[in-house]
């Protein structure tokens, strides 16, 4: 705007319009407006209010209603009515403050007729001059405190803004907008510009690499075919006959003294033989070696995961404790705070929105896995909430004297889930009917309590695979929902999985064992004579049918200190992708995400490491996305992929 009225001034003066120019420097240093600079306006209202000048005060703030506050959208209405009578309370405060009461009367003499019978202004109000300490009086004592006229001043001071930045701007404003928009869009071009030169002269360096290898390759790889074996392997036979060395060994087999110093001798006069182009051949070997070790290295990462970013996408106020990726679509994140505040934040629109707060704290969220608008939190008031982010609305499911610890999903039927249920004497394994309220069925019970505890459903939904960290391993049909196999892996546990190939992963703070189900012809997997979810089976399984046994324990390489089993974040919070090739879990003590090789155990990458102590993390089953909730209450989206 300054910029502009120089502009003017500057015109005005070269075209010889003298007293123009007087008259515009005078009403410039005269602007009523401000500049349209909300600040500047609040502060002439509060200079009429502290000089005691309500006629000024009104003046100008009528001024404002014609000029700008007669053109806002109606919506705005209810808004400007709230600052005007604040305005006028904030002006009957200070007078009381200097201990002006003829102001005050002056005050209701103007408006007096204006406000009464209005309900924001009821009798104490017009009765405020003759109470004696209103400061003190619980009325009145909000208007006296210096947090109300903080955020008055603050209030009033958006308000305005937003007034200004709607107005319709004449078209010499508007041209010189539209030419810093130009220029911005110009620098923009020319950084993109930039940024695709640098990737070709990265693309092509890496052709140059390839057609360099592959020219070494065809130089110095030329495989011998059986035919041109042939002859060699005859000349080797015939100088094995005349050669008296052959002859001595054939004799003196039984001497193995004399066998070895014959051969380092015969092995000595060949390398002394050897001419250049043999010397050739042996550098050439090597260089075979290097290029065919290098294509290899190619080929063995084909299938290699690599991180193409991490992003902070939202900050929150509190610290976070949960966060998980919806099952559908996975663009939102559900995250619960320290508060028991649920956020959901849409990863392709940028937007946060935010839900009632929990009655208590959250044992497990988990999303519905047919659509993105359920989810399902375990609370620690023996009630799961289930909670429709399409409504907004929500019902507490009661589950008697258990809380909720692990929630997984058939995909035979999303109104159940099966579920972990805990209390200070048992561990209850349950069917759960969401669409009903009511617990369906217990599976098991187990009476030891006092562990941590994984749920796991492979992908077809015909087992469910129960694990504590102590190494016991219980397996469900979820076609019968009958018990058929009880375990002991003696070893400890921080998390299980298991697939669809009957094989279930237990992961603990040095190996990833792999625990092969035999079931002795029965095909879970087959849809013959397949029962629903709900039914009962008539016949009863013998559990030793159903054995497990070890078929390999990979070490872990870990990249920094031990996984511990003392971090109760850690438990179900190490994930294995669908396809069974990487697991992925946090890192405490570097504050990052690390992948390793679920085959070899070896350590793949990391993410980058994060602002402050990683507090949450959740990813999707193809690990393709990841977040990471952090104590200050950053929110980091890792964007992952197969090259």
């Amino acid at each position: 705007m300054e910029t502009t009225d120089e502009l003017i001034k500057e015109y005005l003066l070269f075209r010889g319009f003298f007293n123009t120019f007087r008259n515009f420097d005078l009403e410039s240093k005269n602007d009523r407006d401000k500049g349209f600079k909300a600040e500047l306006v609040v502060e002439q209202l509060f200079s009429y209010i502290n000089s005691s000048d309500i006629n000024e005060l009104l003046e100008f703030w009528k001024y404002l209603d014609s000029r700008f506050f007669s053109q806002i959208d109606s919506r705005f209405c209810m808004t400007l009515k709230r600052m005007e009578i604040s305005l006028l309370k904030y002006y009957i405060v200070v007078q009381i403050q200097k201990n002006k009461k003829d102001k005050i009367l002056e005050f209701y003499n103007i408006l007096g007729n204006e406000l009464l019978g209005k309900s924001e202004w009821d009798h104490n109000w017009f009765a405020i001059p003759f109470i004696k300490k209103p400061e003190s009086n619980p009325l009145f004592k909000i208007y006296f405190s210096k947090q109300w006229l903080e955020t008055f001043t603050s209030s009033l001071t958006n308000f305005l803004n937003t007034i200004f930045q709607n107005i319709t701007l004449p078209s010499l404003l508007n041209f010189n907008t539209d030419r810093y928009i130009r220029k911005a869009q110009e620098c923009e071009i020319q950084a993109l510009r930039n940024l695709i030169d640098n990737l070709k002269t990265e693309l092509d360096a890496s052709d140059n690499k390839i057609t360099s290898l592959r020219q070494m390759l065809s130089q110095n790889y030329n495989p011998i075919t059986e035919k041109e074996l042939n002859p060699i392997h005859e000349n080797l036979k015939n100088d094995n006959k005349d050669n008296p060395i052959h002859e001595s060994l054939k004799n003196d087999t039984k001497d193995n003294s004399k066998i070895k110093d014959i051969t380092n001798e015969s092995q000595q006069k060949k390398s002394n033989k050897k001419d250049d182009a043999n010397q050739v051949n042996v550098i050439d070997s090597k260089i075979n070696d290097d290029v065919i070790y290098e294509m290899k290295n190619l080929t063995d990462s084909e299938h290699r995961i690599m991180m193409l970013n991490q992003d902070l996408i939202h900050t929150f106020s509190n610290k976070l404790i949960a966060s998980k990726i919806s099952t559908n679509m996975g663009n939102i994140v559900s995250c619960i705070d320290n508060k028991n505040k649920v956020y959901l934040y849409n990863i392709e629109t940028s937007s946060c929105n935010s839900f009632d707060d929990l009655p208590s704290e959250y044992t497990v969220m988990e999303w519905g896995n047919k659509s993105d608008n359920i989810i399902n939190i375990g609370l620690k008031n023996n009630n799961i909430r289930s909670i429709n982010t399409n409504t907004k609305s929500f019902k507490d499911i009661q589950i008697l004297n258990n809380y909720c610890t692990s929630i997984e999903y058939s995909n035979n039927n999303n109104d159940y889930i099966y579920s972990i249920l805990q209390n200070p004497n048992e561990t209850n394994i349950g069917l759960i009917n969401i669409k009903d309220g009511i617990i369906e069925k217990v599976l098991y019970k187990e009476e030891n309590s006092n562990v941590n505890n994984f749920l796991k459903i492979n992908n077809n939904s015909t087992l469910l695979a129960y694990g504590n960290d102590k190494g016991l391993i219980r397996l469900f049909d979820l076609r019968t929902n009958k018990h058929i196999s009880k375990f002991e892996s003696n070893e400890l546990a921080l998390s299980l999985y298991i697939n669809d190939n009957d094989l279930i992963y237990i992961i603990n703070n040095e190996y990833i064992s792999k625990w092969n189900i035999s079931f002795d012809n029965h095909d879970l997997s087959s849809d013959k004579d397949k029962e629903q979810p709900l039914k009962q089976s008539s016949s009863s399984t013998s559990l030793l049918n159903y054995p497990l046994s070890l078929q390999s324990k990979i070490k872990i390489n870990l990249k920094s200190s031990p996984i511990t089993t003392s971090n109760s974040n850690l438990f179900n919070n190490i994930h294995i992708n669908s396809d069974t090739k990487y697991i992925m879990l946090p890192n405490f003590n570097e504050n990052e995400i690390n992948i390793y090789n679920v085959n070899n155990g070896e350590y793949e990458i990391s993410s980058d490491k994060f602002s402050s102590d990683i507090e949450c993390f959740d990813v999707n089953q193809n690990f393709t996305q990841s977040v990471v909730g952090c104590t200050n209450g950053s929110l980091y989206l890792n964007r992952w992929l197969y090259v």
